[in-house]
C-alpha cells in the first residue's frame, strides 16, 4: 500500500533484489505476513516510520 503513495515505483524490485527474491516473491511474502497473527505488530512497527495517509 505504501508503494501506491511513494514516488519510487521501483522500490519493490530493489528490495527484492537485496533480499535475493524476485519481485513477485517479495510482494507475496508481504501479503502472507500481513495475513498472519503478527499483522497488528507489523503495522504498528511501520507506523513509527511512515506518515499518516488518509484516503
Amino acid at each position: 500500500m505504501a508503494l501506491l503513495y511513494y514516488n519510487n515505483k521501483g522500490l519493490s524490485k530493489e528490495i527484492s533484489r537485496f533480499l535475493g527474491l524476485i519481485s513477485e516473491e517479495y510482494e507475496q511474502y508481504i501479503v502472507r505476513l500481513l495475513s498472519t497473527e503478527h499483522k497488528d505488530a507489523i503495522i504498528d512497527g511501520l507506523r513509527k516510520y511512515t506518515p499518516i495517509i488518509e484516503g
